[in-house]
């Protein structure tokens, strides 16, 4: 598994710890990409608290999009849950 913060940095295996750090230290325009093989969740902030969510089921190669915007609480949950 890798969790990607903006391209620039990478982690290989993250624990719960880092991928909630990650998840905190989200600004405006940053993007926050876990992958586990073809499977992935992504998302990009809006705002402090405001964010755009995607998941790729890998099977299927199909994405869901949010429509909506979730919260970072909500975000923190499906990545927590991804892990």
């Amino acid at each position: 598994m890798k969790l990607r913060l903006n391209n620039t940095r990478e982690f290989v295996d993250p624990d719960g710890t880092v991928v909630m750090a990650a998840i905190k230290s989200l600004k405006h325009d940053n993007v926050l990409f876990l992958e586990h093989g073809a499977d992935y969740v992504d998302c990009w902030c809006e705002n402090e608290n405001s964010f755009h969510f995607q998941y790729q089921d890998g099977k299927t190669l199909q994405i869901f999009e949010t429509e909506e915007m979730i919260t970072a609480d909500e975000l923190a949950s499906i990545y927590m849950r991804f892990l």
